[in-house]
């Protein structure tokens, strides 16, 4: 049995089965899925939130992935960098974003399983900001990280803005970490803050023939790294971007100031950039944003950035305001391409996930399954956007009904 149903099903229901009542309410002919209830309490709920994880098991965990890391690429290990994988056509990858502490990574693994899915996906990309704001970030990175050491070659782990110290000290991680762990947490930490460092900003995939490239990331444009001449050279498998991040040089003099005023401000160019730290707007075609980096314009982005950098499109997170799935930074998918299943993407280049439905208010959980062709025009997108509980007669903020889910779905 592929390893991936193992970690679903044995290791992840005996690590914490109570995350899973979830799933015997997992009514595929309901709309709706009751969750246990999450706070975002620091101190005391910590202590009730998945005590089968020792500070030592969870850093023998985190330090596996680092070592294996460090095997895989000693080059880039510890750096800022971007990977890049080519999948064959008809290749199944999903796709979630922020899941920010939340009991959402836990649902849409039951949901997936629910769908028949785990067998048939080829690629898992999770991009970004898996802890903070939510009282779970212990079980949801143990989880991942478990995840990705089972099946290395499929699964993908990026790095959010959340995914350093200064926002794990600020939004509630490292609480986290010192209230479950004592005095543990302070070694655990350590291997934490190493496993931030080994993680990739961007990864890049392409697919077909010939083939065509997305960039997946937390954030969106880096405009000191063109990764046209990486995407060409079929060797490279890796890409370290400390120097470009260092340089200050945009790819394009025009966007270098801009670049400027992201550095002076704070931001930390061994772990802060456009791949972590960009919104999508229709302000200003790009340009820096006090306290959100940087900001890009939906409608230009294409001919600014994508073409010169020979990709067709950004599956992104970051940006969890309103909806699970949006196109562009602000757009719900459904009232852009219709009340459709499932869609094909050439004709957008943005996509923007969220996952961490409770611990950021949204009312919905969401992932994506995209398939790829041999021809760009014929990828497909199908997004599975999950309503709630709470919110089960709620209204999205346009006033329109709330999607009912894809069927099948619950």
């Amino acid at each position: 049995m592929f390893k991936k149903i193992f970690i679903v099903k044995l290791w992840f229901l005996v690590f914490c089965p109570f995350l899973f009542e979830c799933e015997a309410a997992l009514d595929l002919q309901t709309e709706c899925i009751e969750f246990a209830p999450v706070s975002t309490n620091k101190t005391g709920d910590y202590l009730e939130v998945c005590p089968s994880i020792t500070g030592e098991d969870f850093k023998r965990v985190v330090n596996e992935f680092n070592k294996k890391t460090a095997e895989a690429s000693p080059a880039t290990a510890g750096q800022p960098h971007v990977q890049k994988i080519v999948v064959p056509a008809g290749s199944k990858i999903c796709v979630m974003g922020d899941m920010h502490a939340s009991l959402s990574l836990f649902r849409n693994f039951a949901r997936i399983k629910a769908l028949g899915l785990f067998d048939k996906i080829h690629t898992w990309v999770f991009l970004g900001d898996y802890v903070d704001r939510g009282a779970h970030g212990v079980a949801v990175l143990y989880t991942l990280i478990k995840f990705k050491l089972a099946n290395w070659d499929n699964v993908y782990l990026l790095r959010g803005n959340h995914e350093t110290e200064q926002i794990c000290k600020a939004y509630g991680f490292f609480d986290e970490i010192r209230t479950k762990f004592g005095k543990v947490g302070k070694s655990a930490w350590n291997e934490i803050l190493y496993f931030y460092a080994n993680l990739p900003f961007a990864l890049y995939i392409g697919s077909g023939d010939p083939v065509s490239w997305i960039q997946c990331c937390h954030g969106g444009i880096e405009p000191s790294f063109n990764p046209k001449d990486f995407l060409n050279d079929a060797n490279a498998q890796y890409f370290n971007i400390a120097a470009v991040l260092r340089s200050n040089k945009a790819f394009n003099q025009k966007y270098s100031s801009v670049m400027q005023s992201f550095y002076s401000s704070g931001f930390d160019s061994s772990q802060d950039c456009g791949f972590n730290w960009c919104d999508f707007e229709e302000n200003e075609d790009f340009y820096f944003k006090n306290g959100r980096g940087y900001s890009c314009k939906t409608s230009t982005v294409r001919q600014n950035f994508l073409d010169p950098f020979g990709l067709k499109a950004i599956f992104r997170g970051h940006q969890h305001n309103g909806y699970g799935l949006k196109i562009g930074g602000f757009d719900h998918w459904s009232d852009v391409v219709g009340n459709v299943t499932q869609f094909k993407i050439n004709p957008y280049p943005i996509f923007t996930f969220s996952t961490a439905a409770e611990s950021v208010g949204l009312p919905f959980d969401c992932f994506g399954i995209l398939q790829t062709a041999d021809k760009y025009e014929d990828w497909i997108l199908t997004p599975y956007e999950h309503k709630l509980s709470s919110s089960c007669n709620a209204k999205r903020q346009t006033g329109s009904q709330i999607l009912m889910p894809i069927e099948g779905y619950a």
